[in-house]
């Protein structure tokens, strides 16, 4: 802020009063700028002729100029859009991109994927990019219930030995939206044609790449207003997918939870 700069390069030239409110401004700069005259004189325990001066030698014609001195300047931007409308155009869009989600899973699809995941040995689950934060949330859920999910990232160039191991037994889900990334559809191929292994794919169509290697596509919508995939329709599928599979399993989920939440409780990690 350039008021402090001005303040701290005058600093060896001001009187000893001087320097004391100078003093007090540098090191309060964020209080300061809410104080009035009076509260400011009081704090740095100053005589009302020694902030004058101090202002002068500012250039602050007066306390009000020197106040100002202190506003960010962002205060100046306008925001050249409608807020309401804009929040009401994108609730719609959020909410067609859950309906559509919601219209194009089938009670056979569904059961064929909760099937698949019971019975795999161990699921692993993929998702790069924007599709990551995704692919972690199911894993992240999954794996509390069922103690068998395998997260696959590239973290410190690992990605191949997450899946050395993987068999026909098991289970690979691979979320992947526009623009689809190429480590995801690769690896999806490969382990299908060389190691059989069981395919769930979550992707936006019948036009994904991913399709061709799936034993069971899971669609869900991604439009947005803005550059950006929407999740909103992915988050909605994956809890889902999360809630049946505790539904449909409640015996070892609760056992697998109380488990979990005994020991939670042991190392304290939750503050309540």
């Amino acid at each position: 802020m350039q008021i402090l700069k001005n303040i701290d390069r005058l600093l060896p030239t001001l009187t000893a009063a001087e320097k004391n409110i100078a003093s007090y401004i540098l090191n309060n700069s964020i209080d300061v700028s809410s104080y009035s005259q009076a509260e400011l004189l009081i704090k740095s325990n100053a005589a009302e002729t020694d902030l004058v001066s101090l202002l002068q030698r500012l250039n602050c014609p007066d306390f009000l100029a020197f106040q100002k001195e202190f506003q960010p300047a962002c205060t100046d931007f306008q925001l050249n859009i409608d807020v309401q409308s804009l929040l009401t155009d994108c609730w719609d869009m959020q909410l067609n991109n859950i309906n559509t989600t919601y219209t194009n899973l089938t009670t056979d699809l569904i059961t064929q994927a909760l099937k698949t995941i019971h019975k795999a040995n161990r699921i692993y689950i993929i998702g790069m990019r924007s599709s990551f934060s995704l692919a972690y949330a199911l894993h992240h859920g999954l794996n509390q219930l069922l103690g068998n999910c395998e997260l696959v990232t590239n973290s410190q160039g690992a990605l191949l030995d997450r899946v050395l191991h993987i068999s026909d037994q098991d289970l690979l889900i691979a979320i992947c939206l526009p623009r689809y990334s190429n480590y995801t559809v690769e690896l999806f191929k490969t382990l299908k044609e060389e190691r059989q292994v069981q395919t769930i794919a979550i992707t936006d169509s019948v036009h994904s790449p991913l399709i061709k290697h799936a034993d069971i596509l899971l669609p869900c919508y991604y439009n947005s207003l803005s550059f950006h995939n929407s999740l909103t329709g992915a988050i909605f599928l994956l809890d889902f997918l999360i809630t049946a599979v505790a539904a449909s399993m409640p015996e070892k989920t609760k056992l697998r939870l109380s488990e979990a939440e005994s020991l939670l409780k042991k190392v304290k990690t939750h503050i309540h």
